[in-house]
């Protein structure tokens, strides 16, 4: 997990983006290693009455995985939005998320991360998911 969010603080486009990073599963995951790993001063029982719990902690990191997963691929793939992004606009003076040649979900997240870096810019209507070039 530590590797996936170095990874997305590498690649994101300014230090204000924000995401969804799960500190309290790290603080949790670590308590529970160092619980495990250190018997000497945690009861054995209670380590194994405590096993379930941390147990489940490692479905948490999977979903967290694959979001981060899902993040990193968003932020990969940005600077070729940002650049059809920029030449819709040579063309045009709004443009939705369906103007872009990426899926919905995705199109729509570039927009908004566009809109993020330049909004002094453009005006963003989100309900309508239409970036617009300010004049």
């Amino acid at each position: 997990m530590k590797s996936e969010e170095k990874a997305i603080e590498i690649l994101s486009p300014s230090e204000d983006f924000l995401w969804e990073k799960n500190d309290d599963l790290m603080k949790r995951m670590d308590f529970a290693m160092e619980a495990v790993s250190d018997s000497s001063e945690i009861k054995l029982s209670q380590v194994l009455e405590s096993l379930p719990k941390f147990l489940s902690y490692i479905d948490e990191c999977v979903e967290t995985i694959a979001l981060y997963n899902e993040i990193e691929e968003l932020l990969l793939n940005y600077p070729i939005a940002e650049i059809a992004v920029e030449k819709l606009f040579r063309e045009k003076k709004s443009i939705s998320a369906e103007d872009l040649p990426f899926g919905p979900k995705y199109a729509e997240e570039y927009l908004k991360l566009f809109y993020s870096q330049r909004y002094r810019e453009f005006s963003f209507d989100r309900t309508n998911m239409l970036l617009t070039k300010k004049t």
